[in-house]
């Protein structure tokens, strides 16, 4: 029996990986095809990466001067362009490799996310979640844009596995590494600094190893060791605390201002650069020092937009926070333009592909994943899962958002929808069962 028993279990773990690989292979196929259909963006924060590491590199400085002394700067957390700039050693910085790179990044989360949907208990719907991810516009389009989203996906779900990984083998080393990788995602976009203190939560109050408090406290402390030096490092050059970089206090205030419009990003910077609160400073402040104080004075500003007027501010919130986690893909399709001015001009073809991705890529799997977050409570590894996805949609709350926020919390939000279909079918037979 036991013979027979692990003959089964290899088989299916062979199958798994076959599976895994198939999905790899796929995404990386549909990425490389996207990739030399439409070439890799750059957009002006792409800019200040490059900038970043090649100075980097040619100066050994963190800054943005094209020229000595090269100040130091605060305004971008250093991952990124570290990854540039190591990227342009192991062979070039070029446009076309960077996205390769970050393809082949991308395929490997479509394939850790069969893996993950497979020990959350999702079955054979684990596989249609990572197929999901294979055709997810925005993972396409993040995989060729030289902007953070893919790398730092790539090491939140990292993280994420080998936590799971380490757990099941109850070896610590693996703890370590997965804090070390969320330490990672910080450094490269700080929307990840409270993934380490929540994945902990998660830990000790859902495994019951005797072990749950060390690996909890293992996965904060490798964490915070690996964004320490920076800290440390923001904090001395601009004579306060500063956790990673200087900007949110901006995102939170432009998100405060309800009478600037929240969804046309073009309008909304051109009147953030003619503000004579906040913006027109933002030119002008190049020290680290300058830096800070005007992030700290872009609270306190939002702040006094917010309690002037709540009810406004709460209503701008409702209608422009969706934004985040649905969207019709236009960064795809290259439609770039409003449902209504589609209905107006009768534009048929161009209506149904918009509300066909609307509803396939974003409206769905948001669905069904809060539909399976009930049955998460009951397996660890959803747990964990939706408790990444949940922490990234409450940290940009406050904050203005735009949809490529949420494409790191995509994978997990399909794990999570994975799952949801046993519910749905136990849901139906109870019905079924108590109707005469």
């Amino acid at each position: 029996m036991r013979r027979n028993d692990d003959g089964r279990s290899d088989s299916a773990c062979t199958a798994a990986l076959l599976l895994s690989a198939i999905v790899f292979g796929v995404a990386l196929i549909v990425r490389a095809l996207y990739i030399s259909w439409r070439g890799v963006r750059i957009t002006g924060d792409s800019s200040e990466y490059l900038a970043l590491a090649a100075n980097i590199l040619g100066h050994k400085a963190f800054s943005f001067d094209v020229q000595a002394p090269f100040t130091p700067t605060i305004r971008r957390p250093p991952l990124y362009p570290g990854f540039l700039a190591l990227c342009e050693l192991l062979g070039g910085v070029t446009p076309i490799a960077i996205g390769s790179v970050q393809a082949i990044i991308d395929a490997g989360v479509a394939a850790a996310i069969f893996v993950f949907a497979k020990w959350a208990g999702a079955g054979r719907w684990a596989i249609v979640a990572a197929g999901t991810y294979v055709f997810y516009p925005g993972a396409i389009v993040a995989s060729a844009t030289l902007l953070t989203e893919t790398l730092f996906t790539g090491l939140i779900v990292a993280g994420a596995l080998t936590l799971v990984f380490g757990f099941s083998t109850q070896k610590a080393a693996f703890t370590a590494i997965a804090g070390f990788c969320f330490g990672l995602a910080i450094l490269c976009r700080p929307a990840a600094l409270l993934l380490p203190i929540v994945l902990a939560g998660v830990i000790v109050w859902s495994y019951s190893s005797r072990r749950r408090v060390l690996f909890a406290v293992l996965l904060l402390g490798t964490a915070l060791i690996t964004i320490l030096p920076w800290v440390v490092r923001t904090s001395l050059l601009a004579h306060r605390m500063v956790p990673v970089q200087a900007w949110s206090g901006i995102s939170f205030y432009l998100a405060s201002r309800i009478d600037w419009p929240q969804t046309d990003e073009e309008t909304l910077l051109k009147y953030l650069r003619e503000d004579p609160t906040i913006g027109s400073r933002i030119a002008n402040a190049h020290r680290p020092e300058q830096m800070a104080q005007l992030d700290a004075d872009a609270w306190r500003a939002g702040f006094v937009n917010i309690r002037s007027s709540i009810y406004g501010y709460l209503v701008s919130r409702v209608r422009t926070y969706p934004v985040l986690f649905l969207s019709s893909f236009d960064s795809l399709t290259g439609f770039n333009e409003s449902f209504r001015s589609v209905i107006a001009r009768r534009d048929l073809a161009r209506l149904v592909i918009k509300l066909a991705m609307l509803v396939v890529f974003s409206f769905v799997p948001f669905f069904l994943a809060v539909v399976g977050l009930e049955s998460s409570r009951h397996n660890p590894v959803a747990l964990l899962a939706a408790s990444v996805w949940i922490t990234l949609l409450v940290v940009y709350i406050p904050m203005w958002v735009e949809n490529r926020y949420w494409w790191p919390a995509v994978p997990f939000m399909l794990v999570t929808a994975s799952i949801a279909p046993r519910r749905l079918a136990c849901g139906r037979r109870n019905l079924n069962q108590s109707t005469p």
